[in-house]
């Protein structure tokens, strides 16, 4: 039987945003979801909250573009 290599995922900025976003969402007892769908919905508690969320999206769009950019240019 062969051995099988399991490689690790790669590390992106897209995959550590979700962490972050994750450890929001525990540390304040909230749902996890988008977080574009936690302001809509009113996941969140305190107007402070709200405004990370806001923060986070407009970093999540930059690093999304930059993402996308990158994966088309490597065809």
């Amino acid at each position: 039987m062969k051995n099988l290599i399991i490689k690790k995922p790669k590390e992106t900025l897209i995959n550590k945003m979700c962490d972050i976003l994750g450890n929001f969402y525990d540390k304040h007892n909230l749902k996890q979801m988008c977080a574009f769908e936690s302001q809509m919905s009113g996941n969140y508690n305190t107007d402070e909250q709200l405004e990370w969320l806001e923060r986070f999206s407009e970093v999540w769009e930059k690093a999304d573009h930059r993402d996308s950019e990158r994966r088309r240019n490597a065809k």
